[in-house]
């Protein structure tokens, strides 16, 4: 769906929805329409998300199309798995999940303020097992997947070792890498002794490439107590993810709806994790750190992407992939389209001279960006046009939509929350501009029904193949 339509029609209907319940319906609608036949074809339509050839990356033998990622926790159990893969992302995290399934112990609160989301620690998820049989019926998927692995809470580093290595066998067949959650340990107290142990464990079981986990907000001395012995064992990289907790935002960010009324400050409530825009500046300076201290580690940055922009800060800052999450939310789906089409505008083969000496891209090191877009193939003559009326039909219909708006409300939520007033306090302000806003809107509608119809006129009787002149 387009963010104009996401940001106007269904982001204030999602919205007045509990979180929980507005994620798996939304999660459930879009994944039933990728399975529907001429599912995909019309997410691809309405979208034309697919990123960039330029774009492509190659780690531990999986090509990613992108550099940009879904992080773990937006769809756990893969619901929206099939529609979500043609976003324009370059890969997908599942998870977190355990060997045996968790149920919900808190509920999600959106912090509108902050554009940010909290969530219960731990997070439910329907066990390995069933997550490996849902994968199963998903069929082929040309998106590389991830999984986030945690443990039950209480295990030893044996126990945990031994659940991680059964969930590994489990999901394998069906995801490519696999990032372990740092959180679990660390309200455990295990000591190095036992992470130690947990890693040579690790290793010996399995050769597939596992990522470490660490929260934005986690002090220094204790990632670098958990990163050293970790690199030291084969880990193939790091994540900044997770989220940060809520003593950590004290003071930077309102309290969710939910726990308002609690005369208790954050730090004491139930345990939770804090994600979305609240967590982008300790995500960056996080990022920063780890590559000033690790300059060849490779790193997945994430926290606070809403923009392109905010996308473009965390690779300055050093990181090599960005994941999303609370973004595709607050921002919608379009957001993966705009970051890729922001990093092929700054990173675009005919504008390396432009780029500094010191650019990712020049490094040796660095995943190597192919020089040029392959070539579309013709599908044939009915694809052609039949996707070009398509098109036309959409454009008309979201004209009506428009002149229904501007016939009858004329300011919708959308505009409330951006300006800060309501339509009366508008009215009050100057009696002219509502009336000026729907004769602009009342116009829109109309270019767009008139684009519309010329779409599907020239795509059902002009836009057809040509014959030879020969």
């Amino acid at each position: 769906m387009p963010d104009w339509s996401y940001h106007t029609m269904f982001r204030p209907l999602l919205f007045t929805l509990p979180a929980e319940r507005s994620r798996r319906l939304t999660l459930t609608a879009i994944g039933t329409l990728a399975k529907c036949p001429g599912g995909p074809s019309l997410i691809e339509l309405m979208g034309h998300m697919e990123p960039p050839a330029e774009l492509s990356r190659k780690h531990w033998g999986i090509s990613f199309p992108t550099p940009i990622g879904l992080g773990a926790g937006l769809d756990t159990d893969a619901r929206g798995l099939s529609a979500l893969s043609q976003f324009g992302f370059g890969y997908i995290e599942l998870g977190p999940v355990t060997r045996n399934p968790v149920d919900e112990s808190g509920g999600i609160e959106r912090l509108l303020a902050d554009e940010s989301i909290s969530y219960p620690a731990p997070l439910a998820n329907m066990g390995a097992a069933k997550l490996a049989e849902r994968l199963e019926r998903c069929g082929h998927r040309s998106l590389p997947l991830a999984c986030r692995l945690s443990f039950a809470p209480g295990s030893s580093p044996l126990e945990a070792a031994q659940e991680r290595i059964e969930m590994i066998e489990q999901l394998s067949p069906y995801c490519g890498f696999f990032t372990l959650d740092t959180r679990q340990q660390l309200l455990d107290g295990w000591d190095e002794t036992a992470w130690n142990l947990h890693l040579s464990l690790l290793a010996e079981a399995t050769k597939a490439p596992l990522l470490l986990v660490l929260s934005p907000d986690l002090p220094k001395v204790e990632a670098e107590c958990l990163l050293l012995p970790a690199i030291r064992a084969g880990i193939k990289g790091v994540a900044i993810a997770g989220g940060i907790s809520p003593s950590s935002a004290f003071g930077k960010t309102s309290v969710p709806q939910s726990e308002a009324k609690d005369t208790k400050p954050p730090q004491e409530l139930s345990p939770r994790r804090l994600t979305g825009g609240i967590t982008r500046e300790k995500s960056i300076q996080m990022v920063q750190w780890i590559r000033k201290s690790y300059p060849n580690l490779f790193m997945i940055g994430s926290g606070g992407v809403i923009e392109p922009d905010d996308a473009l800060a965390l690779f300055a800052a050093g990181a090599d992939f960005v994941q999303l999450h609370s973004g595709l939310i607050y921002s919608g789906p379009g957001l993966p389209k705009r970051i890729n089409e922001a990093i092929w505008q700054s990173n675009h083969p005919l504008r390396t001279a432009e780029l500094s000496a010191d650019s990712k891209l020049s490094e040796p090191d660095s995943p190597t960006v192919e020089s040029h877009r392959a070539p579309r193939k013709f599908t044939g003559q009915f694809t052609g046009w039949f996707s070009g009326s398509l098109l036309g039909i959409g454009m008309v219909i979201g004209g009506l939509l428009a002149l229904l708006v501007a016939l009858t409300t004329v300011v919708l939520p959308y505009d409330e929350a951006f300006l800060g007033m309501r339509a009366s306090e508008l009215q009050a302000l100057n009696p002219q501009i509502l009336p000026f806003m729907s004769h602009d809107r009342v116009s829109l509608a109309g270019t767009m029904i008139s684009i519309g119809v010329i779409y599907f006129q020239l795509s059902r009787f002009g836009l057809q193949p040509a014959a030879s002149l020969g």
